[in-house]
């Protein structure tokens, strides 16, 4: 490998395993149905940039030596849109084959079924996320998701990127929730909740 594509190489290393020693920056789209998950995640002390906050390109609101999660209604087609209450219609944000694309952050979709195709696109960054359904952080879920987000808080601050280990951790600590909730028989919407999270980390 030549000498100066080493070293970019060895910089772009470096700046993603910075970003993935840092609690992540919250990106929560504007949508209705979404709201009030950005309220929810600001009282548990996380910062959190929602609707209008967030009024620039992907690649430019998602900064090389960053960490975020986006939250926001995601397709099996690999997009992730955003809602912008001042223009009052969702657009995709970030989507397959995308330029320019982010470069240099550590990026995990929480949105619906956009992690089976979007992360293979987005190979300047570090990314992951679900392939199928997940539950918002809202409502008598609320505390189970939460729960859920606190654990990829903790992999963002111990564990250096690594999608698949990254997701047989968080694949475990749902498997534990559940039989917990299960033991504890504290409502079915909390278990179906966990039930759709375990589906949606499948690969």
């Amino acid at each position: 490998m030549p000498r100066a594509q080493s070293r970019k190489l060895s910089k772009k290393r470096s700046t993603l395993n910075n970003s993935s020693a840092q609690r992540p920056i919250y990106l929560v789209s504007g949508d209705p149905d979404i709201v009030p998950v950005h309220s929810n995640l600001i009282r548990t002390g996380r910062r959190v940039r929602h609707d209008r906050d967030v009024d620039r390109p992907a690649h430019m609101v998602l900064k090389p030596g960053r960490a975020y999660v986006v939250i926001g209604h995601g397709d099996s087609k690999g997009t992730v849109k955003w809602f912008h209450s001042g223009r009052g219609v969702a657009e995709p944000w970030l989507w397959v084959g995308m330029k320019p694309s982010p470069a240099g952050s550590v990026v995990y979709l929480y949105s619906c079924k956009a992690g089976a195709l979007l992360p293979r696109s987005l190979r300047k960054c570090a990314s992951m996320g679900h392939v199928d359904v997940v539950p918002m952080p809202k409502g008598e879920v609320e505390g189970v998701v939460i729960g859920f987000l606190d654990q990829v808080d903790r992999l963002f601050q111990t564990v250096p990127f690594d999608s698949v280990r990254w997701n047989a951790i968080l694949s475990q600590y749902v498997d534990n929730a559940y039989i917990d909730e299960v033991e504890k028989r504290s409502g079915i919407l909390k278990s179906a909740a966990l039930l759709m999270l375990r589906q949606s980390l499948e690969t």
